[in-house]
């Protein structure tokens, strides 16, 4: 029994379709492995915008910066889990004065001059590799301006 050609042809359409849906996909998105990378580093900047929070928020019980992550994790235990969602080191923080400090993260990708970075704010975008924030805990926004 033959197949009627209108058949060949939708599934010729069809087959077209699903290949330059893939292509465009590639194309927007990019590669499986830079879609991956964005993801642990858009990850990353959520943990050091938690960790400005939970900075913060010893801070302002204590008058005083945490000396160490591990000093903020006694007061703010759930910042214990916040590391690096590829390595699982912990984040870097330094004291730098009475309010200022720095926090730091190992990145996958440079978002200095990108465009996709995903928020305006120029504290979001980074280079790749070890890239550090100088932040003071007075400022009213957290580190990524939301």
């Amino acid at each position: 029994m033959r197949r009627p050609r209108n058949a060949a042809w939708f599934a010729g359409i069809l087959a077209g379709s699903v290949i330059a849906a893939l292509v465009v996909g590639l194309v927007i998105l990019g590669p499986p492995s830079e879609w991956r990378a964005r993801t642990l580093d858009a990850q990353r900047l959520s943990d050091l915008d938690d960790l400005t929070i939970a900075i913060r928020n010893y801070w302002t019980q204590t008058g005083a910066l945490p000396a160490t992550l591990d000093a903020l994790a006694q007061q703010e235990p759930w910042i214990a889990d916040l590391r690096d969602p590829k390595t699982g080191d912990s984040y870097e923080y330094r004291p730098t004065g009475d309010e200022t400090y720095e926090l730091c993260a190992r990145f996958e990708m440079d978002t200095s001059r990108d465009a996709r970075a995903g928020t305006s704010a120029a504290s979001s975008r980074h280079p790749a590799g070890r890239h550090c924030y100088a932040l003071n805990v007075n400022d009213g926004s957290r580190m990524l301006g939301r």
